[in-house]
């Protein structure tokens, strides 16, 4: 209590929003929005006790105002950078987000495109392309008569086949000069089984995007079904709206401090993280990736989320000052940067609108000087406020500002990412009609390394989305097994007490193996030159990569040769042994 009430009311309000506590002002009055185990006791006296502060802090809060109708205007910063990455890749397919269903029970076609064509319809960005006016790109707004949506017939298609088409169907590269930002098709298995899958860009939606879009098809589908009218709320603004809004505030100065906050706490920012990777890390970046799954139990999920009850943070915080103890176990190094998303829907206007919202925030972690999980939590907790009170910066911007050296071999900034996906999975429901969720294989990754958690059924879901380029998939479970060991450690009594270097990486396991390895035979060192343990390992590996500089990659077996050949040119030269030999470097 004490601590909520230390906060300023910006603090605080992200502190709400971050539990799923949403505060807005309707009719004039102060309204909240929360399920009932957010809003505990504690919670509900904070909120009537500065009720009048919050009140004032909200109705003098710049909203977002729908300007006048147009159908050519500027584009976030978010889609600036979409549009760069896709004119620079050339496809994009990363950016692709998939929905797939399988159904069971009498599905209707007609109904169906139907509602997906108000969907798009309603909301603009859905049918918006990007074109270059004067020398800008700018989103122009298209009209739609029918969203077309192909209904393939499969029966007679093995399951390999199916998926192929499938996953060649996801990989279709959007134009985003003239295509509409979602797709459609349906595959017919039988007349009582079907696949359907939603493909849509993400330069006009996010994650939360997706839970609207399943949300308005279930009732726009039953209101077709029975005939009724849409049943859907006029909408007050569209995406465009929020990117001028977003241009206005940074023109007017209001995110001025925002941007000062930013270039201050990311000040000697680490190029690139130090762990320590299976692979060379290539000139260029690669996309190429991979997936881990692991499950905490009811269990170990029930302490952890009693464990920052106590602590006075939210379990998003717990989990990712964790993942920093992780990170700099694996690679000694004290200050760990990630980044994070955030939905970018702290307004209440812009809830039920499809739209790339996501921002993402930089997070910093200093571990220096062993302190205790308790004492680096509570820092955390005051990096996190602070980040969060300074969301609405543009992370794009923020690049831009920050001008680090680039490299085509890493992201700038960070490269390794922890989200905690606390939005409602895309479900779809119609009557007479079972629908179950599938996932297609992803083999795209836009980091080195990301963790993604989502909590459902009181266990804990975790997703390690890796570049197999650098790591290979021992070493992620590895990670993962470390980071479960940690996680329990931290949860039993006094857990948060212990300084993190003393907190458990090792399974049982893995425990036993290394202290096997020290009672072993004692081996019997023989004394040799560099040279001659050199050539060992010629024999050894001699394809494999020795050296690295700059471009030119050589293997054991020509870096010797290259060596065999300057002893020989010096021996020639009259070089005796023991005589020095002096290096001229550039």
């Amino acid at each position: 209590m004490k601590k909520l009430k230390s906060l300023n009311v910006q603090e605080l309000l992200s502190f709400l929003a971050d539990n799923n506590i949403k505060l807005y002002i309707k009719n004039n009055k102060l309204y909240s929005h929360a399920k009932k185990e957010n809003m505990n006791d504690c919670v509900r006296e904070i909120i009537k006790v500065r009720r009048d502060e919050i009140f004032d802090y909200l109705k003098n809060f710049e909203l977002i105002k729908k300007n006048s109708s147009t159908d050519i205007s500027t584009c976030s910063y978010a889609q600036k950078r979409m549009l760069f990455i896709q004119q620079l890749e050339g496809t994009g397919i990363f950016n692709h987000l998939p929905l797939f269903f399988k159904t069971v029970g009498k599905l209707d076609y007609r109904t169906l495109r139907s509602a997906l064509t108000t969907i798009v319809e309603r909301h603009e960005t859905l049918r918006t392309v990007y074109q270059e006016v004067e020398g800008e790109i700018v989103q122009v707004v298209l009209s739609i008569s029918q969203l077309e949506m192909p209904v393939i017939d499969v029966t007679g298609l093995d399951d390999a086949a199916v998926e192929n088409m499938l996953t060649t169907e996801v990989g279709r590269v959007f134009d985003l000069a003239s295509d509409l930002m979602l797709r459609a098709t349906l595959l017919c298995c039988s007349e009582q089984e079907h696949l359907l899958l939603l493909t849509v860009h993400h330069i006009a939606a996010d994650g939360w995007s997706l839970g609207i879009i399943g949300r308005e098809l279930n009732l726009l589908y039953e209101a077709g079904i029975r005939g009724e009218s849409c049943p859907l709320v006029p909408l007050t603004l569209q995406y465009a709206n929020y990117a001028d809004w977003q241009r206005e505030q940074l023109q007017n100065g209001s995110l001025k401090e925002a941007e000062w906050y930013w270039l201050k706490q990311l000040e000697e920012l680490p190029a690139v993280h130090s762990l320590p990777l299976d692979y060379p890390r290539p000139a260029e970046q690669g996309f190429h990736g991979a997936v881990h799954r692991q499950i905490l139990n009811e269990v170990l999920t029930e302490k952890l989320n009693r464990l920052s009850q106590a602590q006075g943070v939210t379990l998003f915080m717990t989990l990712q000052t964790a993942f920093a103890v992780l990170l700099s176990r694996y690679s000694n190094e004290t200050d760990i940067v990630m980044g994070t998303p955030v939905a970018g829907r702290s307004r209440a206007e812009l809830e039920d609108l499809v739209g790339l919202f996501v921002n993402t925030l930089v997070l910093r972690t200093d571990l220096s000087g062993n302190p205790r999980f308790s004492e680096l939590l509570e820092q955390t907790k005051t990096m996190a406020l602070n980040a969060y009170t300074h969301q609405d910066y543009p992370f794009d911007l923020l690049v831009e500002k920050l001008n680090p050296a680039r490299s085509l071999s890493y992201n700038p900034v960070f490269q390794i990412m922890f989200a905690f996906n606390n939005y409602q999975q895309t479900a779809l429901s119609f009557s007479e009609v079972t629908f179950t969720g599938i996932s297609l294989p992803r083999e795209l990754t836009n980091f080195d390394l990301t963790l993604s958690v989502g909590e459902r059924e009181g266990c804990l879901y975790l997703a390690w989305e890796y570049a197999t380029g650098l790591f290979n998939h021992e070493t992620v479970e590895r990670l993962a097994n470390s980071f479960a060991v940690l996680l329990a450690g931290l949860a039993e009594e006094d857990g948060c007490k212990i300084t993190i270097q003393s907190l458990p990486l090792l399974t049982e396991r893995e425990r036993q193996r290394v202290l096997l390895n020290g009672v072993g035979k004692k081996g019997q060192i023989v004394e040799q030159g560099i040279h001659h343990l050199f050539e060992t390992q010629v024999q050894r590996t001699p394809d494999n990569v020795a050296v690295v500089c700059g471009e030119v990659r050589l293997t054991y077996r020509a870096l010797n040769t290259r060596a065999n050949q300057l002893a020989g040119y010096l021996r020639d030269r009259g070089l005796a042994p023991h005589q020095f030999v002096a290096l001229y470097l550039e």
